[in-house]
């Protein structure tokens, strides 16, 4: 079984729990160059009912569906593609054309996909072709006008998603604090500096004790704010 840059597939680790309203606030509350789009836990909801990027959620009962990481990271790409004019109906097709001649139980959150001309493209034994169009092959000068999703690192071997950066110093790592956002390179939960600092804590003296950048401690206040609204 290989992905789409030849590198051996082992499954991921299934770490990290996010109800879709929190999926939606954490998409919501980062800064993309690929562009933002305004999700909705419902619609999140709908999207994990209906199949796309958490294809074994729709086994599971209930409204509240908890997402792992890689469903969560699909979730975001999935926004990054439907902001740059990519159709619902050809995000399914690129989904489906991926999982079938990747393995990848969750495509979605592999490396390599661009958005352009409401289709999705991806790098496919070297060559560019249109996911969203059954493989099709298409001219490599297209790929300078194309779009690629943004603010993830990628394990080198699986080239599925193993960190995502939403915001300057913020990161999800689901091996860090159970997916939690946290202070880039740390396990500092946003959340906890948020905390100290709602506290009456200043940012000189948290920025001091946690050995981070001052610029670390506002973004994590901001974060928690933009989350928050």
């Amino acid at each position: 079984m290989t992905t789409l840059e030849g590198a051996a597939y082992a499954p991921p680790l299934h770490l990290g729990a996010y109800l879709p309203p929190e999926a939606a606030r954490l998409i919501r509350a980062g800064d993309y160059p690929d562009g933002k789009y305004g999700v909705t836990g419902y619609k999140l909801h709908r999207w994990v009912r209906e199949g796309l990027g958490a294809p074994e959620q729709p086994e599971s009962p209930g409204r509240e569906r908890e997402l792992d990481f890689l469903d969560l990271v699909s979730m975001r790409v999935v926004c990054a593609l439907r902001a740059n004019g990519v159709p619902l109906n050809a995000v399914r097709r690129a989904e489906r054309w991926l999982s079938e001649n990747t393995g990848l139980p969750k495509p979605l959150a592999t490396q390599d996909l661009w958005a352009g001309s409401g289709h999705v493209f991806t790098k496919w034994v070297e060559q560019l072709v249109k996911a969203s169009g059954a493989g099709q092959l298409v001219f490599p000068i297209l790929q300078e006008h194309l779009i690629r999703v943004s603010n993830l690192t990628f394990n080198e071997d699986t080239r599925l998603a193993s960190s995502w950066s939403p915001r300057l110093h913020v990161s999800l790592d689901p091996l860090v604090q159970f997916g939690a956002a946290c202070i880039d390179g740390t396990r500092i939960p946003t959340s906890a500096i948020a905390g100290y600092l709602a506290a009456g804590e200043s940012v000189e003296f948290l920025s001091s004790a946690y050995g981070i950048s001052p610029d670390a401690v506002e973004a994590a206040r901001d974060w928690e704010a933009r989350l928050a609204a």
